[in-house]
């Protein structure tokens, strides 16, 4: 049995894997800065963002191998779910010590922190039952059997957006979104309060937050978008447009760092506006 994958796939896994690197490599470098709680949530949350995007650039090229992998795909997939909610679960909470103090957010306001954990959790599950891998027949636009696989024609590997399930898991998602964009206004209250050193490290937090959930509604507005560019171009727009959103989603961790440098360089030099709190 031949391994089979589409082009664009591969292209796009040679540029999320790089990103995976990225989240990686900083996300250990964070955690080296300092042992402060909000280094470690910042360390969880792109240890899991990483590992959704590796995932992610993998599934893809698997899918259409047989039913074996095909199956391994979506768990792939549903593992990756619970990554992704994992991630914005850290930055709300990372949010709340900025604003709170550690002592707080984690031991005074407890039922706020097992609600805002529950509902994550409700939410990836809420997504892995509704959200399916298929790999799709070009010609007919039906998925193919998954133990028809490998497929004999023309096919793509896509997400699930044609069932009732595929759709309300498309909703869901947007859920993730939400969870962003709260860390975000928690972040962007913060800062309106703050001034100087204090104000430049929580905005390079908040934009770093931000950039997630602006990859995350780029990519789901990219379907209805790109047609209209590649109708007047003659190149596969695909990999470059990707490419974008990637480099989006890359802008995370290095302004998350900045801020997080930030903290530590003040703490060291002993400028007395940061908290020896990073």
């Amino acid at each position: 049995m031949s391994f089979v994958f589409e082009p664009i796939k591969m292209i796009l896994a040679f540029i999320k894997i790089p990103n995976a690197l990225l989240a990686l490599v900083i996300a250990l470098k964070i955690r080296g800065q300092s042992k402060y709680i909000l280094n470690h949530l910042f360390y969880l949350a792109f240890i899991c963002w990483s590992v959704n995007i590796a995932f992610d650039g993998v599934l893809y090229i698997i899918a259409p191998n047989g039913d074996f992998l095909f199956h391994a795909a979506n768990i792939i997939r549903d593992f990756g779910i619970f990554m992704l909610a994992f991630t914005p679960l850290c930055f709300m909470l990372a949010s709340f010590v900025i604003k709170e103090g550690e002592e707080v957010t984690l031991h005074v306001k407890k039922k706020r922190l097992a609600f805002t954990f529950i509902m994550s959790f409700l939410t990836a599950v809420s997504v892995a039952l509704t959200d399916t891998v298929l790999v799709v027949d070009k010609t007919t636009k039906l998925p193919i059997d998954p133990q028809s696989l490998p497929p004999a024609g023309a096919f793509t590997v896509t997400f699930d957006s044609i069932t009732p399930a595929g759709q309300l898991s498309s909703i869901l998602f947007l859920a993730f979104v939400t969870w962003y964009v709260c860390s975000v206004l928690l972040m962007f209250s913060q800062q309106a309060r703050e001034s100087g050193r204090r104000r430049a490290r929580t905005r390079l937090l908040m934009f770093g937050i931000l950039m997630i959930p602006v990859g995350i509604i780029y990519f789901i507005l990219l379907p209805y978008i790109l047609p209209t560019f590649q109708a007047l171009s003659t190149t596969d727009l695909r990999p470059w447009v990707n490419l974008i959103g990637q480099l989006i989603w890359a802008t995370s961790p290095v302004l998350v760092y900045l801020g997080i440098r930030l903290g530590v360089t003040a703490e060291r030099v002993g400028g007395g506006e940061l908290p020896q709190d990073i």
